[in-house]
């Protein structure tokens, strides 16, 4: 009826990270159950550009989006959003900092966290423990900068929560890709934060 629908979408983008979820030609999952939730936001306006909630999903009208909607943990993703960034923000923490990878037991409990290899790297940069991904260093910078700060920081970027954040968030929350995309656009662009639309 010579109507127009403009959107945000960047169908090149859409195609290329549905190839990417569904082919075989880029990644080798290890089954048809495993599943996949992605964003692409452009930090500039916050504009969603492309955007997969599932694989091998078939024909679907409605049905689970796990790019807005998980019961997933984000896992080692949310350690620049909750860990290192408030870190930066409100510690002044250069990328450099020397942060512990030493064996560590959650405060008032007799539960200790460990990393991926089950070792330890004793003194270590920052930028090392998030390269690496490792675990303890992460927990021990947000003890250091505080859950409420963080907490702050996050809101900041979009991202608020039913029940009041711990420790152990801070290697894992459950936030969707969207909410995560939107907040490192954050990153990228200098500092501002868009909404996603």
């Amino acid at each position: 009826d010579g109507l127009r629908v403009y959107t945000n979408l960047d169908m090149s983008a859409q195609k290329h990270l549905y190839n990417i979820v569904n082919s075989s030609n880029y990644v080798s999952f290890p089954s048809k159950k495993f599943q996949v939730g992605a964003t692409l936001v452009n930090p500039n306006n916050g504009k969603v550009t492309a955007m997969i909630g599932g694989r091998k999903t078939g024909n679907v009208s409605f049905g689970l989006n796990r790019a807005v909607q998980t019961d997933r943990s984000s896992g080692s993703t949310i350690k620049p959003l909750m860990d290192y960034g408030p870190a930066i923000q409100y510690l002044k923490y250069p990328t450099y900092q020397p942060v512990k990878d030493t064996a560590y037991t959650y405060p008032g409990t007799t539960k200790s966290l460990n990393d991926f290899d089950d070792k330890y790297e004793g003194t270590i940069t920052m930028r090392k423990a998030l390269v690496e991904s490792r675990n303890i260093p992460a927990i021990r910078t947000l003890d250091a900068v505080g859950i409420t700060k963080a907490t702050k920081f996050m809101a900041g970027l979009g991202m608020t929560f039913k029940n009041k954040l711990t420790l152990q968030n801070g290697i894992g929350a459950y936030i969707s890709t969207e909410q995560e995309a939107a907040g490192y656009s954050a990153f990228a662009n200098g500092g501002t934060y868009y909404k996603p639309t």
